[in-house]
């Protein structure tokens, strides 16, 4: 093997992937607190990668942009994938024990996830709050009568929180869902 330059991580590296994870915020169920971890990822990825790094059959940048490019995928390769069992009520993250949490042995990407969806119901007015609390061992139709809603009334509510999560970038459908079809009358 030949010698090959200082493989140390650099600012330019730290650049390119600020700019790839600035793109994904918003996108995918990435929001602004998954911003540093992805970072984090990305840089370690790096760097592990760059005893590879040949000058003489390329531009660093040019390494570095196709390290996070392909990273990237995987991960979201990783957060798309249909999952066996098919679909399972998650766990409210108040349920789930501590010790399971420190043992690992919990999906990270769900417990991430359950954190940004805990950060941004706590936004809500108190009303709203409730009928999300409602929601997550309820049905719509018996939600609006245990609060004594109409169900035009509690769908505008249910909209308002949809809209409201869309713009902390949780978005209720993933990509590889298509939104859920209305019922006729």
């Amino acid at each position: 093997m030949g010698h090959y330059p200082d493989p140390r991580f650099t600012n330019a590296d730290a650049e390119i992937i600020k700019h790839k994870v600035r793109k994904l915020i918003g996108h995918y169920g990435f929001n602004a607190s998954d911003e540093p971890d992805l970072e984090q990822e990305l840089a370690m990825h790096v760097s592990m990668r760059m005893v590879k790094y040949d000058p003489a059959r390329g531009a660093r940048s040019t390494f570095v942009d196709r390290i996070v490019r392909n990273k990237i995928a995987n991960i979201l390769e990783h957060r798309m994938a249909k999952k066996r069992g098919g679909r399972t009520r998650p766990m409210a993250l108040d349920d789930v024990p501590e010790g399971l949490l420190l043992d690992g042995y919990a999906d990270p990407e769900a417990i991430d996830l359950g954190l940004d969806v805990r950060n941004a119901l706590a936004g809500l007015s108190p009303e709203l709050q409730r009928i999300a609390t409602l929601l997550t061992t309820n049905t719509p139709s018996k939600a609006a009568r245990a609060l004594g809603l109409t169900r035009g009334q509690f769908r505008q509510l249910q909209e308002a929180i949809k809209t409201y999560l869309m713009g902390e970038g949780l978005d209720p459908h993933a990509p590889d869902e298509p939104p859920t079809p209305r019922r006729s009358r």
